[in-house]
This record gives structure tokens, C-alpha cells and sequence, in this order.
């Protein structure tokens, strides 16, 4: 699957209102506290619960059916991926999984105990404008991305991307956010250096293979993916772009149909700290097959 598109540059895409011509910029997210209208810190989750429940100060302007990202839970390491909103109340929802083509969306399960220390959620389906991203790691500008292209449906531009001074090493860097500053400064790409896998055939408990969907991104070999009905499978070689199984260790417990588990990219960069505080450079590479992302 592909990496973390914001729902509403999808729709301007497919409108051509989110056209390569307009400008395009990108925000470094910083690691500790990135709160803003869009990420929000999490003040508590449930443990091995399910649906995993999770809980925010303030849920006002999102809704059912939003797709978030949840990140930096220990513990319950089930409930960090990506996720359909299900359940809303004021400070409050539920994760369920993000469904396939034909598919609904799953009830979650945890894998423990959640630790909320440094864990965060940021909400990809709002029509926010740049405005509302949190200050960039360490101060830093955005950068303008270069000779941006859209070709056979593969959004590109200059690589690498540079950041040349200001990223903080106490502040670490914990995504890149790429937005259209044109137009109506659209959101439209959150890259945090994980992709998410869906499972397209029930794995058997003890199986040592994971039937996904095709994968944008090479996966490490080592990786555990705790997958969103709360079992973990542990890979065993590295899984290639474009593969559609993954090699694990002998699973503990069957993995139905349509459960998603988000995975780290080889190499992706991310997240990222520097050296010590001052001018430093923090680079980040563009796939020139891939892109940053298939429109």
C-alpha cells in the first residue's frame, strides 16, 4: 500500500484543481509535541481492549469516518498505524481498520498495556491549511519542492530535499508534511517513514507467510508489524516493493481478512535527529520510480 495521502488532496486531484503547476511546499513535523488543529497529543488508550479506544483533550471539527494516524504508544504498539475514526464522542473514538476495495472497516484489537507518553494523532482527512501544521522541528523553513511532475499518475520533484540549518537535535524530526501552497493551501502528504500492509488472505496461526496487498516500499528484514486484530508477525527476510507476501516468524494467532499493520520503509530516513544544536543539514531522497506518492 501506499504511503499517507491527506483525503482531501485525493479529491483535488481528481478534481485538477491540485495541479504540479501550483507551488508546493514541505514542513519538517517535529518528534516531541507536535500539537496543533490536526495533531493532537493522546492522554490515554486502551490496553489490549477491544475496539481500541482512544482518548484526546478536544475532538471538535472531526468526525466518523476520518482517517487518522496514531503514533508513539508503547506497550499496546497495536494501536499505532493508521485507522478509520468509528464511535466519536467529544474527547473520544474508536480505531477501526482502514477497509480495502469491497471491504468494511474492522474492529481493533490491542497487544497490551498503552503507554501515552509522547503519543500522538494527527487527523488526515481535514481540509486544513498549512496554518494549522505545528511549528517545523527546530524552526527550519519550508522547503519549495523543484520541478514538480505528475507523470502516469506519480507525483515527483527534485531530489534530495534539504534542510541546511536550524534542525534541532533535541527537537528530532518525526515526519515530513507536503502541502500545495497555491490555490487553497491544501494539505495533501504525511511521510513518516511507514507504509501501511493489508492482509488479503486469512493467515493460519503458525503460518510463516502474509498474503498482503502490493507493497509501495521495501519493508527491513527484523520488522515486527503488530497487526490491528493485535497479533504480531515478525519478518523473517526482507520484503521487496511490489511484493505480495510477507516471510514471518511462525505466527501466534490467525490474521483474518482485511486486518492492516503499519511497517517501517528500508531506509526511509524517518524519523530522523542530527548532530548537536546549531547549523545542521537534514536530507531527505524521492524515489524516481515511486515518487512521493501515486496521485
Amino acid at each position: 500500500m501506499a504511503q499517507r495521502r491527506h483525503t482531501k488532496i485525493l479529491e483535488a486531484f481528481g478534481s485538477g484543481t491540485a495541479a504540479s503547476t501550483n507551488t508546493w511546499k514541505v514542513r519538517l513535523i517535529p518528534s516531541a509535541s507536535p500539537t496543533s488543529n490536526i495533531i493532537k497529543a493522546i492522554t490515554a488508550c486502551t490496553n489490549a481492549a477491544s475496539p481500541q479506544t482512544v482518548t484526546v483533550g478536544s475532538t471538535t471539527g472531526w468526525a466518523n469516518g476520518n482517517i487518522v494516524v496514531v503514533w508513539g504508544l508503547t506497550g499496546n504498539t497495536s494501536a499505532n498505524g493508521t485507522w478509520v475514526v468509528a464511535n466519536l464522542t467529544g474527547t473520544t473514538f474508536d480505531l477501526q481498520t482502514v477497509p480495502g476495495p469491497g471491504q468494511t472497516a474492522l474492529v481493533s484489537t490491542g497487544n497490551g498495556t498503552a503507554v501515552v507518553t509522547s503519543a500522538f494523532v494527527i487527523n488526515l482527512s481535514l481540509a486544513s491549511a498549512s496554518t494549522d501544521l505545528p511549528t517545523a522541528a527546530g524552526g527550519s523553513t519550508d522547503q519549495t519542492l523543484a520541478s514538480v511532475t505528475v507523470t502516469n499518475g506519480v507525483f515527483t520533484c527534485t531530489t534530495p530535499i534539504n534542510w541546511s540549518s536550524n534542525v534541532a537535535q533535541s527537537t528530532g524530526i518525526k515526519a515530513l508534511e507536503f502541502y500545495q501552497s497555491t490555490g487553497t493551501d491544501r494539505l495533501a502528504l504525511w511521510a513518516d517513514g511507514y507504509i501501511q500492509t493489508r492482509v488479503v488472505t486469512q493467515a493460519a496461526a503458525s503460518a510463516t507467510a502474509i498474503a498482503v496487498e502490493p507493497l509501495f516500499a521495501p519493508i527491513p528484514n527484523g520488522t515486527a508489524i503488530a497487526f490491528s486484530n493485535g497479533v504480531t508477525g515478525t519478518l523473517t527476510a526482507q520484503a521487496s516493493a511490489g511484493a505480495t507476501a510477507l516471510a514471518v516468524s511462525a505466527l501466534a494467532a490467525l490474521i483474518p481478512i482485511g486486518h492492516t499493520g503499519d511497517a517501517p520503509i528500508l531506509n526511509a530516513n524517518l524519523p530522523a535527529t542530527t548532530g548537536s544544536p546549531g547549523a545542521q543539514t537534514f536530507q531527505f531522497n524521492v524515489d524516481p520510480s515511486n515518487g512521493l506518492f501515486p496521485i
